[in-house]
């Protein structure tokens, strides 16, 4: 049997592993020579971003807060405080969260009767980064990771806590009795972006839309306004034979401490291809 070519051999324990073949070469899509042109033209749309104008008063954060609050909890990427009157919620901030940021989710906090905290933890003078430097930080913010990870499962054993928001993004946690939320919001400029005023329904419609397509597909085509332009062939040895959710031996072997998160789509994240 011949190797996959690339990094990956075809070994039954691998996760490209393809058992038939003939199966395998029908289900490939080749590039159109106009996509082929256009590839080696690198020919990509210009990077654009939207217009941000400068926040000048507490009060322009506040409805992007308030409809975070009021979205039903979820673990996925976007966020969903679902507040509750009572509640005893943690927010872990830093002096890197800008002090009108800090002051608009107290705001919120106050606003739904929550018994809550705010820890501003120091870090030093705010970095001010490029791009380019989200690589880097990522090498650090895996430990920092994998320390809130470990602070979390000590919170839930302890109990102190209903809720704690911290972080822009990160794991997937298994089931506890403690919520933990995303405070993705560091900048003023950040939080007054419409999308987080978007109802919860409609995230979840994007999100299925995009999953049924994902899981139909055999080869798929990503781009978006900054240049990405991204292509890999969704082979049938990923998926459940109804092509549901993913094969549920990739998923143990990769993702066992959550499978249910696994099998599936993480709200506000796609999976291309299982987890590696």
């Amino acid at each position: 049997m011949p190797e996959i070519e690339g990094y990956y051999k075809n070994d039954p324990e691998g996760i490209t592993y393809i058992e038939d073949w003939d199966t395998s070469a029908r289900n490939w899509i080749p590039m159109t020579k106009e996509e082929t042109a256009k590839v080696q033209r690198l020919d990509l749309p210009s990077p654009r971003c939207p217009n941000i104008p400068a926040v000048q008063d507490i009060e322009e954060l506040l409805p992007s807060l308030d409809s975070v609050a009021q979205r039903p909890y979820s673990g996925g990427l976007w966020p969903a405080w679902d507040l509750k009157k009572g509640e005893k919620v943690l927010i872990k901030m830093s002096n890197w969260h800008h002090p009108m940021v800090i002051d608009a989710v107290r705001k919120i906090m106050e606003k739904y009767e929550t018994d809550f905290h705010i820890d501003i933890e120091e870090k030093g003078p705010p970095p001010q980064w490029q791009g380019h430097d989200e690589a880097e930080y990522y090498l650090f913010r895996t430990k920092e990771l994998a320390e809130w990870i470990d602070s979390w499962e000590v919170m839930d054993r302890e109990g102190k806590w209903d809720k704690v928001i911290q972080g822009y993004g990160g794991p997937i946690l298994r089931e506890r009795k403690i919520k933990i939320q995303r405070m993705p919001f560091i900048v003023p400029e950040a939080v007054v972006s419409q999308a987080h005023q978007l109802p919860a329904e409609v995230l979840v419609a994007i999100d299925e839309w995009v999953w049924k397509r994902v899981r139909a597909c055999k080869r798929v085509h990503i781009t978006d306004p900054e240049g990405t332009d991204l292509r890999y062939t969704n082979h049938d040895a990923y998926w459940h034979d109804n092509r549901e959710v993913y094969r549920r031996d990739h998923v143990e072997k990769h993702y066992s401490a959550n499978i249910p998160y696994g099998e599936t789509y993480l709200p506000g994240h796609i999976w291309g291809r299982p987890p590696s």
